[in-house]
C-alpha cells in the first residue's frame, strides 16, 4: 500500500469518526440535560457524596470536623490537634447528623488532644462510618 493510500484510508476513518461523535454529542447532550432535570428532586447526603467521590473515610473525617469546628464544638490545639470545647463536651450539643456526631463522640472519648490523621484507628467511629456508607446506599 502506497503512502497515499495509507494516507486516504486515516483520513477516511477521522471522517467517519467525526461524524459519528457528531451525531452522538447532541444524543448526549439532550439525555444530560433531562437527568439534570430530575436532579432537583433528589436529595444528596453531603458525607455520602464525599465518601463516595474519595471512596475514603478520611475525606468524612474532614468535612465532619470542618462542620463541627463552624459549629464551635471543636477547636484546633495550637499543635494542630482537635480539642473538644466546653460546649462540645455537652452531651445535649450532638449534631445530629450521624458522622459528625460520630467524630464528636470519638473525641469525647479521648482524653488528649488528637489529630485527624490518628483517627483512623479509632474502630468505633471507623464502624459508625461504614454503617452510615451501608445505610446511604
Amino acid at each position: 500500500m502506497s503512502n497515499l493510500a495509507v494516507a486516504g484510508v486515516v483520513t477516511a476513518a477521522a471522517a467517519v469518526l467525526y461524524v459519528v461523535l457528531g451525531v452522538l454529542y447532541p444524543w448526549r447532550a439532550r439525555r444530560d440535560r433531562r437527568l439534570a432535570a430530575e436532579l432537583p428532586g433528589v436529595e444528596i447526603d453531603p458525607y455520602h457524596a464525599v465518601a463516595v467521590a474519595f471512596n475514603s473515610n478520611t475525606f468524612v473525617y474532614r468535612s465532619a470536623a470542618a462542620a463541627l469546628l463552624l459549629d464551635d464544638l471543636i477547636t484546633i490545639h495550637p499543635e494542630g490537634r482537635m480539642l473538644v470545647t466546653a460546649r462540645g463536651g455537652d452531651p445535649a450539643e450532638t449534631p445530629e447528623h450521624p458522622v459528625p456526631a460520630a467524630l464528636l463522640d470519638c473525641l469525647r472519648g479521648l482524653d488528649q488532644p488528637v489529630a485527624l490523621s490518628e483517627l483512623h484507628w479509632q474502630h468505633e467511629l471507623r464502624d459508625r462510618c461504614d454503617a452510615f456508607r451501608r445505610e446511604q446506599w
